[in-house]
């Protein structure tokens, strides 16, 4: 298969509806712990609507997939940071490490409040289009 056309699992999926998929991506963008009667809230939709939909395409494991596909780019950002002149370097790597920083001062803060989703800000920190690449 085609590498170049190989559909992520966050992406909209073969058979997958637009409102479909814009129930999926409200669920992918909730902050905190993701819970199915949010997005049902959020779209107007039927909490059994939205759990079918959520099963039917897998919401749970597209988010895992997701998570891993950004903490791998974020590898990946803090690799070719390593590569560069050492004055760009530094700089960067002190950009990358304050981010980090504070994502990891979120995320220890979000467990104390009973939240469970590593991705506290996702949403806010990397805008939806560019997942999607």
């Amino acid at each position: 298969m085609d590498p170049e056309r190989l559909i992520r699992p966050w992406q909209r999926q073969p058979g997958e509806a637009p409102a479909d998929f814009t129930a999926f991506v409200t669920y992918l963008r909730l902050k905190g712990r993701r819970t199915l009667r949010v997005v049902a809230v959020r779209t107007g939709l039927s909490l059994g609507a939205v759990r079918r939909r959520s099963g039917q395409f897998n919401w749970p494991g597209r988010v895992a997939a997701f998570e891993m596909r950004l903490a791998d780019a974020t590898q990946d950002a803090l690799d070719s940071v390593l590569r560069q002149s050492p004055a760009a370097q530094q700089s960067e790597l002190e950009q990358l490490r304050l981010k980090e920083f504070l994502l990891a001062r979120d995320v220890m803060e979000a467990s104390k409040n009973g939240w469970s989703s590593p991705s506290i800000h996702a949403a806010a920190v990397f805008p939806f289009r560019s997942w999607c690449v």
